[in-house]
């Protein structure tokens, strides 16, 4: 009764200053500040019930009093669409959402502000009326276009996109220029995002509709192919336009492409970066330019700062190596890429392997020789004492190198003893542990 009598004490003040608002409040203003001043204590209070009947006078008096009538009206026309929703009441669903659209539309015929309004209005009306998908979709469209979108409808937005093409009211090339618009928009937020729970949720938006996307059937090589390199060809110096291209096509897998390693390579030229430096390399691995691979995996290394994927490039270019018989180099990188990430048990299997591949040349006796898989099953036993995930391969292969050991009889005549330390030699010169073939 105390908050009553004061609200209404508070109205019957207001009342002389809403009469002095040139018309803002309506004719009757007494009866828009009473009614807007009730209905907004049940809004407070989630009392959408009560607040309708007062939140209807004030809508239809002054309209013009202010935004917040809107952003009331919406909360209350949702709420009864919900509880209408969970009736499986279909007529009225209806009836709450065509009210809720004529009410967006009133504030944007008042305020101006359809930049904002309209993608609201698309992802309400798509949520609750899947068939109004053409008219959701350029709702939305028109708030994507005006970068006024929030990042919570552009889900919803690529949605529609997927409808509209499947239904074939828009062509792939719409589809392809939407997700970048769609993509860009929420890496704007990813970085800007500081709360970490948020920035999580707008990444799992990221990859859903990246997976929207790619069930389009507008996401193919081709499409994407065709439909930016004649882009690329009038304007190969664009920056952004280049970093959308590797973008979108690494995402969907068409790295094979000669777009891709054109892009990539105009890409570093105007601004070097580790990740477009990683694109040159692996193509160049394609093509099996190993000179030019390698080139471009050491200059990824100097660009990159995070130490997992430095780890990552360091062990490809040690592959390189290794594919080029230069089994030393090939070993101080995947040493790096160990200093990079300790706890990753690849690079010791990698090791291991071009060990074995080297044992043939290494020492001229049959004993120097067959010694060197002390060396390799040394590392594949490191690898699964770092790194768990790769415990099954690294027993397999301890099994299987293991048969390579020399035999009791073959140590005996040089004058090795099980469990004696023995350095094997050329360049691999490791000190390990003599074992038996059994």
């Amino acid at each position: 009764m105390k908050k009553l009598v004061l609200l209404i004490f508070t109205v019957i003040m207001l009342v002389p200053f809403a009469q002095a608002q040139d018309g803002k409040f309506g004719s009757d203003s007494a009866k828009c500040v009473m009614n807007s001043s009730l209905y907004r204590e049940f809004v407070k209070q989630k009392n959408y019930t009560d607040a309708v009947q007062g939140w209807r006078i004030a809508y239809s008096i002054c309209p013009k009093s202010t935004k917040q009538l809107y952003k009331d009206g919406e909360k209350i026309y949702k709420f009864f669409i919900k509880s209408a929703k969970k009736k499986k009441d279909k007529d009225a669903v209806d009836k709450y959402l065509d009210t809720l659209m004529q009410i967006y539309d009133k504030r944007i015929e008042i305020y101006k502000d359809k930049e904002i309004v309209s993608g609201r209005a698309g992802y309400n009306l798509y949520k609750y009326r899947k068939s109004a998908y053409e008219e959701a979709y350029n709702k939305i469209l028109f708030s994507v276009n005006a970068n006024k979108v929030s990042a919570a409808y552009i889900q919803s937005f690529m949605y529609v996109t997927s409808k509209m093409y499947k239904s074939k009211k828009i062509d792939a090339g719409t589809v392809v220029e939407n997700f970048s618009k769609a993509t860009d928009i929420l890496d704007k937020e990813i970085t800007e995002q500081k709360d970490t729970t948020k920035r999580a949720k707008l990444i799992k938006v990221k990859e859903n509709i990246s997976g929207i996307f790619a069930k389009s059937g507008a996401a193919s090589c081709d499409v994407l192919t065709t439909y930016y390199t004649p882009k690329f060809e009038a304007t190969p110096a664009d920056l952004e336009l280049l970093k959308t291209i590797t973008k979108f096509l690494e995402m969907n897998k068409c790295t094979d492409s000669q777009l891709f390693f054109d892009a990539s390579e105009a890409l570093y030229k105007i601004e070097p970066s580790g990740r477009a430096a990683y694109n040159i390399a692996i193509l160049s691995v394609k093509a099996n330019n190993l000179t030019k691979a390698a080139e471009y995996y050491k200059k990824a290394i100097e660009l990159i700062d995070e130490r997992d994927t430095k780890a990552k490039y360091y062990l490809d270019l040690a592959k390189i190596y290794a594919k080029q018989g230069q089994y030393a180099v090939a070993r101080t990188n995947a040493i790096n890429a160990i200093k990079n990430k300790a706890n990753w048990g690849e690079p010791y299997i990698f090791i291991g392997k071009i060990y074995a591949s080297a044992s043939s040349t290494c020492g001229s006796k049959k004993i120097e020789k067959s010694a060197v898989y002390w060396a390799v099953v040394d590392k594949f036993i490191k690898a699964k004492s770092v790194d768990s995930s790769v415990a099954a391969q690294a027993n397999k292969l301890i099994g299987q190198y293991s048969a390579y050991f020399p035999t009791k009889e073959d140590a005996f005549f040089e004058g090795i003893t099980e469990g004696a330390s023995y350095t094997v030699g050329c360049w691999i010169n490791e000190t390990t542990k003599a074992r038996f073939h059994k």
